[in-house]
């Protein structure tokens, strides 16, 4: 579920929604942004000014939950905000303080919310109320509907079962704070989210799925190698082989020290018993001797 907002600018027109108008509405807001990657994890944005056709995602970085996503429309003048369900109070909050925000500096007192629902600027208090008493209820409803993955802010979270057993276990208004603290615990570092890359071959049949590990980068790396959420549509086939591809620094510039079969790589680092990020995930940090000495095993195995 999710919460739709469109916000017409008044004619006549005078701003256009660049890279600037949004840098100056987070900085405004106390938020940060970012554009999530082909894994739903949160990069830095590189674009120039002209910021159409871009989704970005906006969160409070004091309190990192799910944040909200804003993307202008084609005219570059008017714009939509969206709050996926369930989020967190502080996202919420974030999401109508954007959109008074937006009506003040676009020149208009309403905005359209779901598709159908006027509402005026004086509504807003109203209306984040509403919301956040539904999207409690919401939280307990996704939880018991086994959605485990939520894609948070920052990174895909694969929540852990003690912790769904616990969110179960308590009050809505107890429930949803838990949750947001837990998104926040889990977001809070900076880390590099191993994606996985699949490649086809001429048959459109996919034989490849890969995974990188860079020397000396903290990174959230999978305990199994699976097919990322938004590959599911477009491929349908299994993946016949994974491997894992180390790059290390080698003169001041990166580059590739060798692969191995991802379950061999599993057995030899040990990966089971690297600390645990969330139900799917552990933490890993490899030195460029420990990957020479995988690469080792590697050829020594062969």
């Amino acid at each position: 579920m999710s919460v739709d907002v469109f916000i017409e600018q008044k004619k006549p027109l005078k701003t256009t929604l660049n890279l600037t108008f949004l840098q100056n509405m987070c900085q405004a807001l106390g938020l940060s942004y970012g554009v999530p990657n082909t894994a739903y994890a949160l990069s830095d944005y590189d674009g120039g000014q002209d910021i159409g056709d871009t989704t970005f995602v906006l969160y409070d970085p004091q309190k990192i939950g799910r944040g909200f996503s804003f993307w202008a429309d084609e005219s570059r003048h008017d714009c939509f905000v969206r709050l996926n369900n369930p989020a967190t109070n502080e996202d919420i909050t974030s999401f109508y303080g954007c959109i008074g925000y937006l009506c003040r500096e676009l020149k208009t007192d309403h905005f359209l919310q779901d598709s159908n629902e006027t509402h005026s600027v004086s509504q807003i208090g109203e209306l984040a109320q509403n919301i956040t008493v539904w999207n409690a209820s919401e939280l307990l409803t996704f939880i018991k509907m086994d959605f485990s993955i939520v894609f948070g802010a920052m990174y895909p979270v694969a929540i852990e079962q003690d912790i769904i057993k616990r969110l179960l276990s308590l009050p809505e208004s107890k429930a949803i704070d838990v949750f947001a603290s837990y998104l926040h615990e889990k977001q809070k570092n900076d880390y590099y989210y191993a994606k996985a890359s699949l490649f086809e071959d001429n048959e459109t049949v996919i034989t490849l799925g890969m995974y990188t590990v860079t020397e000396e980068v903290d990174s959230i790396f999978p305990l199994c190698p699976y097919v990322p959420f938004n590959y599911g549509v477009d491929f349908d086939y299994p993946v016949d082989e994974w491997i894992v591809t180390f790059v290390h620094e080698k003169n001041g510039d990166y580059c590739v020290a060798g692969r191995m079969d991802f379950q061999d790589f599993a057995s030899a680092y040990g990966l089971p018993g690297k600390p645990r990020f969330d139900a799917k995930h552990v933490i890993i940090r490899l030195s460029g001797k420990e990957i020479m000495k995988l690469l080792e095993k590697r050829t020594n195995k062969k």
